[in-house]
């Protein structure tokens, strides 16, 4: 028998899905339901991680409890399926990582999705540069007198910045905070170093509390007047 089903992960959500103990085919397409369908971000141990795309970050107990098998079950079930390159495995006292091989072929209609998702976003990613590019001659009084110093500048702001969103508009805010602006009948002006700092308190307030990179505001958001509330007072200008 060729070719292939699509599976829709609301599956797990039936009726049919949770009687446990899962099957061995069971717990091999539960795997490939879990593994993310594209690359993604996620926090762990104080740190944010890049996962790839087809990797899923879990644990035996996890697992175990996921399919109703004991560990020993579920730890001897992974080894058969990387002795048989189906999956890797990268396990540490915390979590172990699971990386399905070949993902791309279990996900060939997702795939092909993804990849004109990813083409239509390139083409309008530059669209927005060149549209970027014209504004900037064109509101070149903005960061002037050394437009290309600024935006030299702005890019070690952008740098340290993890939520890479926004970035045109930002610059745009930027550019404003040096030149000031009005808030509230209040004249308010930011240096870039201010601005840098600005960002950065923003970034350690947020690792401090967890908070998972989806969540974090984007970056032109951060850049438009809630850059106030992580700038000290005495640091207006």
């Amino acid at each position: 028998m060729n070719g292939w089903i699509k599976v829709h992960r609301e599956i797990v959500n039936h009726w049919v899905w949770k009687d446990k103990p899962f099957t061995r085919g069971q717990a091999w397409l539960d795997l490939l339901m879990m593994a993310n369908h594209t690359t993604g971000t996620d926090y762990r141990n104080g740190h944010i991680i890049t996962v790839e795309r087809g990797q899923r970050i879990t644990s035996i107990l996890k697992l175990s409890d996921r399919w109703g098998w004991s560990r020993k079950k579920v730890s001897g079930f992974l080894n058969r399926l990387e002795a048989d390159g189906m999956l890797e495995q990268k396990r540490t006292t915390q979590d172990t990582t699971l990386t399905i091989v070949n993902y791309g072929l279990y996900q060939s209609g997702e795939q092909r999705k993804e990849q004109q998702k990813n083409s239509a976003g390139t083409t309008k990613e530059q669209r927005r540069n060149t549209n970027k590019k014209e504004k900037n001659i064109k509101n070149k009084n903005i960061c002037s007198p050394e437009p290309d110093e600024r935006e030299s500048d702005f890019e070690k702001i952008y740098a340290i910045y993890p939520k890479k969103r926004g970035r045109t508009k930002a610059f745009d805010n930027y550019c404003i905070w040096l030149k000031g602006k009005t808030i509230n009948g209040k004249r308010r002006k930011l240096t870039n170093r201010k601005m840098y700092i600005a960002v950065r308190n923003y970034v350690k307030q947020e690792e401090r509390a967890g908070t998972e990179l989806q969540f974090y505001k984007n970056f032109d958001t951060l850049m438009g007047k809630q850059l106030l509330d992580y700038v000290e007072e005495e640091q207006y200008e």
